[in-house]
């Protein structure tokens, strides 16, 4: 892992940082054939809560199934 993904949190207030592509302190750039493509996303944060570990796993599951289910999205 890079130091610019480490450095904005601490134990205290963490953070998801969702980082697709870099290009610095460096790095090569991404390069693509031709007939490739990007495509970022889409993206879901589930946060929930619950009595157990186990059940908020279990909850978790049963959410992925429901987006995959609603997949494609419009």
């Amino acid at each position: 892992m890079k130091q610019e993904l480490t450095v904005h949190t601490t134990n205290t207030t963490p953070l998801v940082l969702q980082m697709l592509q870099r290009q610095y302190f460096e790095s090569s750039a991404q390069t693509y054939e031709s007939g490739d493509e990007k495509i970022y996303g889409p993206f879901f944060i589930y946060v929930n809560s619950g009595s157990s570990y186990d059940a908020m796993i279990t909850d978790a599951k049963k959410q992925v199934s429901i987006q995959k289910a609603q997949w494609p999205f419009q």
